[in-house]
């Protein structure tokens, strides 16, 4: 017989704010909804107690899994190395002991077939800044009299900035990106989902999934191979790295902690984040060059007399070819990229990417705090490169974030991950989120 209680949760995204938020608390908080017990493992709450799980590492720095470590669980489903390793154990198992009659967790747990997996990161951002990013800043934020006044990128970059601070409740960044709501934490290449079904629907999870009799031993079996279960995804299972039978498999990869992990299995986020920002805004500003070929402005001569009839009054309307900084020749020629970043220099699109996040971060520096650091990014660059310069800035935000991390922990955004679509007014239009 499925489990019952007194009161089933029922939040869904479309009640009221008050019931919404009750209800989401109710789930949260209540001894009753996730199961409890002698061998049953608490589940991870990615939510509201972590943030921002598996998308930093143990020093609050973001990163990106490298290609090299993920590997296939199933068609083009993939996983960090060690967690698909962990995860086709315990599918074998779990096949094994249903065939057995052990357990009938694979009645309605269909661990054979995986739903979701590894998220990429970098082609989640590119998406997001054309579809929405550029399209929104372009078609809807500048006006005919801006796309007039740009005559070079550093016009271009100037408009994008105001358009940054009139909506810095956005990600710009594929950083900023990566650290919202709307990017799933299966960026991380750690996670494994059994479903498709909605984030954002309780009382499916109570009657699916939470309420069912061989619950337990999905808890159970998960935790001997190294999973917890996400409490607020119940289908989801999610790699415990710090349980021992999760670390007999990273040691076969010879990764003795989860610090060693994002060493070897993770990028530093920062540095491909400023990379890609600055590749896509120069795309962003060749788009433009060629959607908008030519400038229009207009010349008013006005003379007033005391007459009306003695005024004359003269508009002249004016097109000119839209030049550019950027092409050998013609408008029509491919804009050299090479070109543009000698043009501009590695430290002006530091500057404007080091902006962008510290907004991003809501990290507020006084005009010398700024100074400071702006100097010490330029040092840095001038004696290392690039790539240091980025890997330093991202340990200054972590270090900044990692000041903020027990308060964020403990900041309850009920409803703040769901897959139902809401919308989040910007300037010019509005931003869609979902998990």
């Amino acid at each position: 017989m499925p489990r019952e209680i007194e009161q089933i949760p029922f939040a869904q995204n479309d009640l009221s704010t008050d019931y919404l938020f009750t209800q989401r608390k109710y789930y949260l908080s209540s001894s009753q909804v996730y199961l409890q017990g002698p061998g049953i493992s608490r589940p991870l709450d990615i939510w509201y107690d972590r943030p921002l799980w598996g998308k930093v590492d143990t020093k609050q720095r973001f990163v990106i899994p490298k290609d090299t470590s993920l590997v296939p669980i199933k068609n083009d489903l993939l996983a960090i190395n060690f967690v698909a390793d962990a995860y086709n154990d315990l599918k074998t198992y779990a096949i094994t002991a249903a065939n057995s009659l052990k357990t009938s967790m694979t009645s309605f747990i269909d661990v054979n077939n995986p739903k979701k997996a590894y998220d990429d990161p970098v082609l989640k951002y590119q998406d997001y800044f054309v579809d929405f990013l550029e399209t929104e800043f372009v078609n809807n934020y500048l006006t005919d009299a801006d796309r007039s006044n740009i005559s070079s990128f550093d016009d271009y970059s100037k408009f994008y900035m105001s358009f940054f601070l009139d909506n810095e409740n956005i990600p710009h960044s594929m950083t900023g990106y990566i650290s919202s709501p709307f990017v799933s934490y299966r960026t991380s290449g750690l996670i494994i989902e059994f479903s498709s079904d909605d984030y954002d629907n309780d009382e499916n999870k109570w009657n699916e999934y939470l309420s069912n009799d061989f619950f337990g031993d999905f808890i159970k079996v998960a935790g001997n191979f190294g999973f917890y279960v996400n409490k607020h995804i119940p289908w989801s299972i999610v790699a415990n790295m710090n349980s021992k039978a999760m670390l007999r498999y990273m040691n076969k990869y010879a990764i003795k902690n989860d610090t060693q992990n994002f060493l070897k299995n993770y990028y530093s986020a920062e540095y491909i984040s400023y990379t890609s920002f600055k590749a896509y805004m120069f795309l962003s500003y060749s788009s433009f060059l060629r959607r908008y070929p030519i400038i229009e402005k207009y010349n008013i001569n006005n003379c007033i007399k005391e007459s009306f009839f003695d005024s004359s009054y003269k508009t002249k309307r004016m097109l000119s070819l839209r030049k550019t900084e950027f092409t050998k020749g013609t408008l029509e020629n491919d804009v050299d990229y090479d070109f543009f970043e000698n043009n501009y220099g590695e430290m002006y699109f530091i500057k404007l990417y080091t902006k962008i996040r510290l907004g991003e971060e809501k990290i507020k520096l006084d005009s010398r705090q700024y100074n400071n650091l702006m100097i010490k990014l330029s040092r840095l660059f001038r004696k290392t490169d690039v790539v240091q310069t980025l890997i330093f800035f991202s340990n200054f935000l972590a270090s900044k974030r990692e000041k903020r991390f027990s308060s964020l922990t403990r900041e309850k955004r009920f409803g703040m991950m769901t897959k139902a679509k809401t919308l989040v007014p910007i300037a010019g239009g509005s931003l869609k989120s979902g998990a």
